[in-house]
């Protein structure tokens, strides 16, 4: 009789072990595939392991297929990649990612992103969570990754919104106040 986790063909003399993603039971003559949203990682398997987080299991899977960027779960049942939800606009989702990750102030991402990206140089993003970056208003600078504006010191200005630096003013003028927008 064939031990679990191996099967005996008709006329064998010896019992086989079932491949990575099948299993078997005691005195079988075949190895079944693990059912979707499981699997069996190594040769000889009794039993098909749930699906882990952040990933998916196809129907016979010997490895747990990671849920690709800009997606994520924390099902440990699915079968394929649509099984996955889409991250959220504000929120970032690596490769098999369990939970959506907000992004920090200073930086934002669309639907569907793997990362967070950094304002540019001339936008800023105040709270976490944007899903676009704002233009600095004019008076006003922004480095890349600004979390606010800079008022232009006196003595510099910005005549126009989504500036990333403010300019010195033309020799012979002068500006006393901070802000400043010509």
């Amino acid at each position: 009789q064939c031990a679990a986790g191996s099967f005996c063909p008709m006329g064998a003399s010896d019992e086989t072990l079932c491949a990575a993603g099948t299993i078997s039971s005691v005195g079988e003559g075949a190895c079944s595939k693990c059912e979707a949203g499981t699997f069996a990682k190594d040769e000889g398997a009794t039993a098909c392991d749930a699906c882990l987080p952040g990933h998916h299991c196809a129907e016979g899977a010997s490895v747990a297929l990671p849920c690709e960027a800009g997606s994520w779960s924390a099902a440990t049942d699915l079968a394929s990649q649509a099984g996955c939800s889409e991250c959220s606009a504000g929120h970032a989702c690596a490769s098999g990612a369990t939970a959506e990750t907000e992004c920090e102030a200073g930086s934002f991402a669309a639907a569907s992103s793997g990362a967070c990206e950094l304002c540019a140089a001339g936008s800023y993003a105040s709270s976490a969570g944007a899903s676009a970056c704002e233009n600095c208003p004019a008076g006003s600078a922004c480095s890349t990754g600004s979390t606010a504006p800079t008022a232009c010191s006196p003595g510099s200005y910005t005549d126009a919104d989504g500036e990333p630096l403010c300019e010195p003013c033309d020799a012979g003028t002068v500006q006393a106040g901070p802000g400043n927008t010509a």
